[in-house]
């Protein structure tokens, strides 16, 4: 029977920046091509600008990372987690750096996203970032080798068909997600919700374990 391979699972959870509409407000912006009037680019304008606050949480400009999750070689979870960003993103790069020193491939979904945002975050507050997570490539930055995303090995090189985690879990016969992201920062702002945080947290990181597993088993791992 074949071993398990080892490998760490990534994966962030993110909410609206306290200083989002600030920053919204200096945001530039493009009305709607068919506005001709003042009245009308000015509610375009204002349109975009609600959207753009509304989705806060997705946009590394507006976001603010309040966990970084592992799951451990070992199986073992561990959260980079709090209200304080600036100590979440060291603490979560010091477990990149280890995993990567040791040569621990480190899978995710939609990682380039996760990662994205880790990273621009880190430019904002003047966070080093590990050698090794990014490489040069013509004059741009990637993702390293040690970095696996589900997402874009499900695609087969046709990056235009997006599937979301919880239905690549159903497509692989494995329970999905046991709640929706889109709700994290709401439950995140009462504490009394913590635990539920967690639990939704931990699950995500078993589910695209076990997904993972299924497929790239003796292929990338």
């Amino acid at each position: 029977m074949m071993e398990d391979p080892i490998f760490a699972v990534i994966d962030i959870e993110t909410a609206k920046h306290e200083h989002a509409e600030e920053r919204a407000a200096l945001w530039h912006f493009s009305a709607d091509k068919r506005c001709t009037k003042p009245e009308s680019i000015a509610e375009s304008l204002e349109k975009q600008r609600t959207k753009f606050v509304d989705k806060a949480a997705l946009n590394p400009a507006t976001a603010a990372v309040k966990m970084i999750n592992f799951s451990m070689p070992d199986g073992s979870f561990q959260m980079c987690a709090g209200d304080y960003e600036q100590s979440n993103l060291i603490e979560g790069w010091g477990v990149i750096q280890s995993l990567i020193e040791d040569g621990v491939p480190i899978v995710g979904f939609n990682l380039d996203w996760d990662m994205s945002v880790l990273i621009h975050r880190s430019w904002d507050l003047e966070i080093p970032i590990p050698a090794g997570v990014t490489k040069e490539y013509h004059g741009g930055l990637y993702l390293s080798r040690y970095f696996i995303d589900l997402l874009k090995v499900s695609q087969l090189g046709f990056s235009h068909d997006y599937i979301s985690l919880h239905n690549l879990c159903v497509t692989l016969g494995i329970e999905g997600k046991n709640g929706d992201g889109a709700d994290f920062g709401a439950m995140w702002d009462g504490p009394e919700n913590r635990p539920k945080v967690y639990e939704y947290a931990e699950n995500d990181l078993v589910i695209t374990r076990r997904a993972a597993l299924k497929m790239l088993q003796g292929v990338l791992l």
